[in-house]
């Protein structure tokens, strides 16, 4: 199924989501600072611009500082500390212009100039230099003094107006920029905070050891944190504004939380006609795709869906709360983005896509045009019918179920049996199992999907899940080798294989060619293997290594569909393509003669799991033994198998063990002839061990585990440190059922010996007086953790 973003049946169907989003109020229309391209001439969102950056617009504060002809428009990030100013800091090598600004002739930098001048009507009067502005003197609105216009390198002309209030006592550039010049100034502390100096800039810089501003920057971002959060503004700091302002800043701004104070300061300014509000992005420079960097701009009746709605909001957020997100650990990141998401521009005056239903001279961006994109795929491949005849009646039946059955075939002319059948399509797909995005888009696509679906569908009607996937990246070591080589080379089982066996699925698959020939060659294996299982002749008896075969395939059949469930594909491939060729040959090496319809049944339920990963080989290993296809089976259900708990203890404690003494024999330089196990099966003993395990599974401790117990404290400190070691999977198994140790290993001793290539494995009670002690290992035997003494060859 496919269609274009440009097909009419796709902008009928668009069209049809905004006007019922417009009834609905979730639509408004105003004139708004938004992410602008100054070369297309067009909004621009994530989708628009390089690295697929989404431009995060935020205000900010100027003031005006008069000078006699002209001001001095500074930039204020904070503009609480206005009281502290001491100077107006200029870049003496950029560029500045004398613009004209509604009443006022104001200097601000060439590039601020060039980015503002699309908020607000300005014109160009005169350019000069920042040096030639040095050494006039400017007026504080607030305080009433004249601050020294200096030149500074630490001014950067394009952020805020380029022109800068230095405030040293709070701002550690400003500090570092006066202290640079050599010029005596006066430090007027602002706010108080708990945990700060008085003078909190030298503080900082002291702190972090730098005067390199990109390494200070954290150190400054924590700074505003502690005052914006903690601080409070100083009561002095109405002794030094100008007489008619004081019982103003006493009232409303002295000793209050700076929070509070910030907004009273703007007040005041604005009263006093010294203050602009100007928009830039803060996450800058942002790039159009066209290579043009992004400004700010009012746009006029600029048309914005409304995210921030509380209603919507609200329920967006309830509906998130029911999703499986994949990987988990992003569901909270995906549940602060819906929360977080704010009104976004829809429109633009240019390019593709579904024009505006009320006004065809806009278009709807491509963004805002994908969020339920998803449905009209259920209907794509049917929609062969006049755009005329799609109208609201027609989306509202085929999509919501709404409507008059007669009435709609009447106004569409389409069949009442056409209608429905589109309609089954829609109710067959939705809700959809799993949304499948890039990882990127969980900061925009993702919520917009949730939103829309809420407002167009319902609740019950939103993705039940979404899975956010990485980007596929050549090997770095054979760029030589694109995917389709590798392909033709290894087969497309392998190259799928390769790509989820380097990464989970959200992060970045890299390509390795060397995986890939590895994979493929495993894969070949596994269908030689299969072949061969299926031409041995058995047995149908069912003896204790059936058992325990049978009761592998239970666990491992819920362990792959959990992790498929959970989109971990490295652990799926370790069970299938190499844990369950190892098992079946120790299940071989435990018999004389296999059981022929357990190997079909476990060969079986084994290709069926592998059938998603590796299908072509998997559907031709299918066809050894069978004239159906593998892709139309269901995966394996667990209860195929019958779980046998004791067998499969039993062989899972066999496995621990060789595991140990291989670890054992890696410490030896000769491979051991023999091993002698020295196993103790004293009750006191095993009770304190299985006493432990149980401890250790409720999450108790030892000093828990020997209150009341204290004559038995070095037993029980032996049994504890010994179930410790035991496998998580091996602690459970064994509070769940009890086996004699001694027997399984005589039982097992075969396959030990040939795992471990030894020609004899001797077992002595550890318990017995009789029993001779070679090197201690009698002394340190405990249940489940016999002593082992390994014999070398003479």
């Amino acid at each position: 199924r496919e269609f274009t973003t440009v097909d009419p049946a796709f902008e009928r169907f668009v069209q049809w989501q905004y006007r019922r989003l417009r009834e609905k109020g979730l639509l408004k229309q105003e004139d708004a600072p938004v992410a602008y391209c100054p070369v297309d001439n067009f909004p621009v969102g994530m989708h628009d611009t390089k690295g697929d950056v989404e431009p995060e617009v935020s205000d900010f504060d100027a003031v005006h500082f008069d000078s006699s002809d002209f001001s001095f428009l500074a930039a204020f990030p904070r503009p609480e500390t206005i009281f502290g100013t001491v100077a107006i800091m200029l870049n003496p090598e950029a560029e500045y212009v004398l613009v004209e600004l509604g009443d006022w002739k104001a200097v601000i930098s060439k590039e601020a100039f060039e980015r503002l001048k699309y908020q607000r009507d300005m014109k160009v009067l005169r350019s000069l230099k920042g040096k030639e502005l040095e050494g006039l003197t400017a007026f504080n609105p607030l305080t009433g003094t004249q601050v020294p216009v200096i030149a500074s390198r630490y001014v950067s002309p394009r952020q805020g107006t380029g022109v800068v209030g230095a405030v040293p006592a709070h701002e550690p550039e400003h500090f570092l920029a006066l202290a640079e010049l050599g010029r005596e100034f006066e430090l007027i502390p602002v706010i108080k905070t708990e945990g700060l100096e008085e003078i909190p800039a030298p503080q900082v810089i002291d702190l972090a050891q730098t005067a390199n501003p990109q390494e200070l920057k954290d150190y400054i971002d924590t700074l505003y944190n502690l005052e914006y959060h903690k601080g409070y503004v100083r009561e002095d700091v109405a002794d030094r504004v100008r007489d008619f302002l004081k019982p103003i800043v006493k009232e409303m701004i002295a000793g209050k939380p700076v929070r509070d104070a910030r907004k009273a300061v703007v007040g005041i300014l604005k009263n006093l006609g010294v203050h602009e509000t100007f928009y830039h992005i803060t996450n800058g420079p942002v790039y159009c795709r066209c290579g043009a960097e992004t400004v700010v701009k009012i746009v006029k009746g600029q048309w914005f869906v409304d995210y921030s709605n509380p209603l919507w909001k609200a329920t967006a957020l309830k509906a998130v709360g029911k999703m499986k997100v994949v990987p988990e650990e992003m569901k909270k990141s995906l549940e602060r983005y819906v929360f977080e998401a704010k009104p976004r521009a829809i429109t633009r005056t240019r390019g593709l896509g579904a024009r505006l239903p009320w006004d065809d001279r806009q278009i709807i961006d491509q963004l805002s045009d994908s969020t339920i994109y998803m449905a009209f795929y259920a209907i794509a491949h049917r929609l062969k019918v006049p755009p005329s005849a799609l109208n609201d009646a027609f989306w509202d039946y085929v999509m919501l179920g709404e409507g008059d059955l007669n009435e709609v075939s009447s106004s569409t002319g389409l069949s009442k049996e056409e209608l429905m059948s589109l309609r089954e399509e829609v109710a067959y797909w939705y809700p959809l199992d799993f949304r499948f995005a890039g990882r990127h888009l969980i900061r925009s696509h993702i919520p917009f999907t949730v939103y829309h679906h809420v407002a167009l569908f319902g609740t019950d009607m939103v993705p039940k899940g979404v899975v956010l996937v990485g980007y596929v990246r050549p090997s770095r070591q054979r760029k030589d080798v694109s995917l389709e080589r590798a392909v033709r080379f290894y087969g497309s089982d392998a190259v799928r294989l390769a790509l989820l066996y380097t990464n989970d699925v959200a992060g970045d698959l890299e390509f390795d060619v060397s995986t890939a020939k590895k994979l493929g060659e495993t894969l070949r294996r596994i269908h030689d293997f299969v072949s061969y299982l299926l031409s041995l002749k058995g047995t149908e008896q069912v003896r204790r290594a059936d058992r325990w075969l049978s009761s592998y395939m239970n666990q491992l059949v819920s362990e792959v569909i959990s992790n498929y469930n959970a989109f971990r594909f490295k652990p799926i491939m370790d069970k299938l393509l190499f844990e369950v060729p190892d098992k079946l040959r120790d299940y071989l090496a435990l018999v004389d003669y296999p059981n022929v319809a357990l190997l079909r049944k476990v060969i079986t339920a084994w290709l069926r799991l592998l059938a998603p990963l590796a299908p072509h080989v998997a559907e031709e290993t299918w066809h050894l033994f069978n004239e159906s296809f593998v892709s139309l089976e269901p995966l394996p259900d667990p209860n195929e198998f019958e779980f046998d708990r004791r067998a499969f203890a039993e062989l899972e404690y066999v496995n621990y063990l060789t595991d140990v003494i291989e670890d054992l024999k890696g410490g030896v330089q000769e491979q051991p002839e023999r091993i002698i196990l020295f196993v103790s099966t004293d009750e006191r003993k095993v009770r304190a061990v299985r006493d432990s395990v149980k401890a250790i599974l409720e999450r108790r401790t030892l000093r828990d585990l020997i209150t009341g117990r204290e004559e038995e404290a070095e037993l029980y400190r032996r049994a504890y440190e010994v179930a410790s070691r035991l496998p998580d999977s091996l602690k459970r198994l064994i509070n769940e059922v009890e086996f004699n140790e001694a027997e399984v290993i005589a039982n097992y001793a075969e396959l030990i010996i040939k795992r471990l290539g030894l020609e004899e494995v001797k077992i002595y009670d550890a318990d017995d007086p009789a029993t001779p002690n070679l090197k201690g290992k009698k002394d340190v035997a405990m249940p489940y953790a016999p002593g082992i003494f390994l014999v070398l060859p003479r």
